[in-house]
């Protein structure tokens, strides 16, 4: 058995400015909800792939352009190992879900274990968010399994991760 670490090189890091701002998306949802959940949120030629992680570029802002880095990954078992190579980015953390999948919300659990168990998340701002509902949700037994497994993401401090159901922009500023 071989062991292989990788890490990602980025040869823009040296010339960042202080108004940049990485985000680790951690998706909890196949490639074309991913992919969807981009295109909905102003990432108009991206596609989102398995066992890849992939970096996204965003200016947002325009009297102070704030740039930002979203680097996605999808819950596959080779990118839990791939996600070691970018630990040096890793400061905000956004956990994703679709709102009307709630398999997806337990992939996304598998991912807050995984970072949870290999890295130390005392500096980390975590955030779990769903996508945008365009229909309310069936019944309440939904709603109260939703709100049960999120209440899971435990952050520091025993506090509960913020929980938000908004469009990529509205989170940004979470951060």
């Amino acid at each position: 058995m071989f062991i292989i670490i990788i890490y990602i090189y980025d040869r823009n890091a040296v010339y960042e400015s202080p108004m940049s701002l990485h985000i680790i998306l951690l998706s909890g949802m196949d490639a074309k909800d991913t992919t969807e959940y981009m295109l909905a949120n102003g990432f108009t030629t991206d596609v989102v792939l398995e066992n890849q992680i992939q970096r996204y570029v965003k200016t947002i802002g325009s009297e102070s352009p704030i740039r930002v880095t979203i680097w996605v990954a999808l819950n596959t078992p080779l990118t839990q190992k791939l996600i070691v190579g970018i630990k040096y980015r890793m400061k905000n953390i956004l956990f994703l879900y679709h709102a009307k999948k709630p398999l997806t919300m337990i992939r996304a659990h598998g991912w807050y274990k995984h970072v949870k168990a290999t890295f130390d998340c005392s500096n980390y701002s975590m955030i779990l968010a769903s996508t945008i509902a365009k229909t309310p949700a069936p019944n309440k037994g939904y709603e109260r399994m939703i709100s049960h497994i999120a209440n899971k993401f435990i952050g520091m401090n025993n506090s509960v991760v913020p929980h938000y159901a908004a469009t990529l922009n509205k989170i940004f500023k979470q951060f």
